[in-house]
Order: C-alpha cells, then sequence, then structure tokens
C-alpha cells in the first residue's frame, strides 16, 4: 500500500470514528433528554435572591429535570423566605415564578431596582393569568363575564372574588331615573338567568349612572 493510500485511509478511518462518536453523543443526549422530561420555567426576584430544589442552586431561566419530588427554597437577607414543596411529573411543564418581599409585605426593593421590579411584573401578570384561570375553572359565572350589553346600551356585568373568598356580581346600569333602573336590574338577570346560573349564589351588587361611590 502506497504511503497516498494510506492517509487516505487514515482520513476515512478518522471520518467513520468522528461519525460514531457524534452518533453515540447524541443517543446518549436523546436518553438523558428523555429522562429528564419535566420542563421547568424559573422567574425569581430579586434575581440576586439564592434558589435552591433539593439542596441545588438555581437561576433564573428554562431547565430540564427528572421527574419527582422537590424541595424548593428561595432566601435573601432582608426578605421574607419563602419554601414550598411540589410533585414535578414526566412530561409537563412548570411555572417557578415567585417574588420576596420585606417584612410586612414591604415592596420597597423593586421600587429601587428597575430591573427586580421588571421580573416582579411578570411574576404579577404570570399570578393574575393563573387566577383568572382558576377563577374560570371554579365558577360558570366567569364563563359569562364580563358581559356588556351591546344592543340596547342598559348595562354592562363585572365579577370578582371580595377578601372573604365570595364572588361579588356587580351590575353598572346606565340610568340615573329609579324606573329605568328596574327594568335594566330586571335585563342584567334575565341575561344571567338565561346562562344557567343562579343569583342567591353571588353578591349582586347594582350601580346606577348616578349612584355616588
Amino acid at each position: 500500500m502506497s504511503e497516498e493510500d494510506r492517509k487516505k485511509r487514515t482520513i476515512i478511518i478518522g471520518i467513520v470514528v468522528a461519525v460514531f462518536v457524534i452518533i453515540i453523543i447524541s443517543v446518549i443526549a436523546i436518553i438523558d433528554r428523555a429522562r429528564h422530561s419535566v420542563t421547568l420555567e424559573v422567574a425569581v426576584a430579586p434575581k440576586a435572591s439564592t434558589l435552591t430544589l433539593n439542596g441545588k442552586k438555581f437561576e433564573n431561566g428554562t431547565y430540564h429535570l427528572l421527574p419527582g419530588t422537590y424541595e424548593i427554597s428561595l432566601t435573601m437577607d432582608g426578605m421574607e423566605p419563602y419554601s414550598n414543596t411540589v410533585e414535578m411529573l414526566g412530561g409537563a411543564t412548570y411555572y417557578l415564578y415567585k417574588y420576596l418581599t420585606g417584612p410586612d409585605g414591604d415592596l420597597s426593593w423593586y421600587y429601587e431596582h428597575p430591573e427586580d421590579a421588571m421580573i416582579f411584573n411578570t411574576i404579577g401578570d404570570y399570578e393574575a393569568n393563573e387566577k383568572a384561570k382558576k377563577y374560570a375553572s371554579s365558577d360558570p359565572i366567569f364563563a359569562v363575564t364580563p358581559y356588556y350589553d351591546t344592543r340596547n346600551n342598559h348595562f354592562k356585568i363585572s365579577v370578582k372574588y371580595d377578601d372573604d373568598n365570595k364572588i361579588v356580581v356587580t351590575v353598572n346600569l346606565n340610568t340615573c331615573t329609579e324606573l329605568l333602573r328596574d327594568k335594566y336590574i330586571e335585563e342584567a338577570n334575565q341575561y344571567l338567568s338565561n346562562k344557567g346560573l343562579q343569583l342567591d349564589n353571588y353578591k349582586m351588587n347594582y350601580v346606577g349612572l348616578c349612584d355616588s361611590n
């Protein structure tokens, strides 16, 4: 075999070995990714706080974890600590969005640290969205409100939970007169009844156009 042939053979062998190694690494990565089938999105504030899951430190970002039970700890000097235990199932996505507060819920840190304030607002938006989903699934009234009487412009209906976790239905009436007030209340109540809702289940609050706040 000539020197040139030996060089070609060496190159070919090198290429084959390199391809084989790449395949092996890819297979291992696929197997490892399959095992780490939990997706965890992390956004905590302040960024300087210490986040650990089962004693291992994490920062804001996206992670792929093994399914299992995780002890979560979020701490920072001067802030109220947070801890929780969460079971994460394979194939699921979880969101660890949490901000710390000072004593008695003090939020002054975020007023003074704009970067953390952005994360704080993102977490707040996420919590609001999760609460809205919870409300929508907790009572059928959230599926049909808010509602605006676009046909006649007589009333609009909004719904929220109060501090006692009771559902308050506020009906804003587009009138100042008692005669029309009763008529519009009847129309609003009829709308809700037609949706199969029992008004006795809610705190009904009717507000006329000229009622004082």
